[in-house]
């Protein structure tokens, strides 16, 4: 299978591979964290909007339960990418290449020279070889974060497009209300501009108070 300096430059290219699978899934998490706190923002500066807009009772009532599902969608996707994002530095086997190892407290230069030096390439092999499996159970974690992350992103997509659908059902039903009230208004002045003049007569007969009684009066 090759000379143990083949292996070693086999587990570098893994090592790699691993890290870039790592750094891809770090910034798809940071571009949905990013979208799910700037959706949370936008629906509770628009909630009261909204609010205003759906009149009805029931209205209201299903706003509420869908701005709900909403916020709890968004929110857990929010956390999901949080997660997906911070890096995992627990401790495991002592390692020569792993930066958590390498930056110890009791580490200085000289020691880390020294102990590197001493090492021998089937224990440098095997080092590396453990830090090819521990970074790919981090970037197996950290996929199963994202797509998690992204299925509730989904979800909450399916919400916002029913609260704009309740939006525009709500304001059609309020434009045509104003306007029902509004032709119905235009049809009373536009009545009362071209009425008949005998009916006005009438009208205004009916107002104008009887004099033919006090004209008897005055005769007696």
């Amino acid at each position: 299978m090759g000379s143990i300096d083949d292996k070693i430059a086999w587990q570098w290219d893994i090592i790699k591979r691993n890290d870039s699978y790592i750094n891809s899934t770090n910034t798809k998490a940071a571009l949905l964290l990013t979208f799910s706190v700037a959706s949370i923002s936008a629906l509770a500066y628009n909630c009261p909007k909204i609010w205003l807009v759906c009149g009805a009772t029931l209205y209201k009532i299903v706003a509420c339960i869908v701005f709900s599902v909403t916020f709890f969608l968004l929110a857990s996707s929010a956390r999901l990418a949080f997660n997906a994002i911070f890096p995992n530095t627990t401790p495991g086997n002592k390692s020569l290449i792993s930066f958590v190892h390498i930056a110890k407290k009791e580490s200085n230069p000289d020691s880390y020279y020294d102990e590197f030096s001493s090492v021998t390439k089937d224990e440098l092999l095997r080092d590396l070889c453990h830090q090819s499996v521990v970074l790919s159970s981090i970037a197996s974690g950290k996929f199963k974060l994202l797509s998690r992350s992204i299925l509730w992103v989904k979800s909450a997509l399916v919400a916002i497009g029913f609260v704009l659908l309740l939006l525009g059902s709500g304001l059609l039903i309020d434009s045509q209300l104003i306007r029902k009230s509004a032709v119905s208004q235009t049809k009373k002045q536009a009545e009362s501009l071209f009425m008949p003049q005998e009916e006005i007569k009438s009208n205004v007969s009916k107002r104008e108070p009887s004099t033919s009684e006090p004209s008897k009066k005055d005769s007696k």
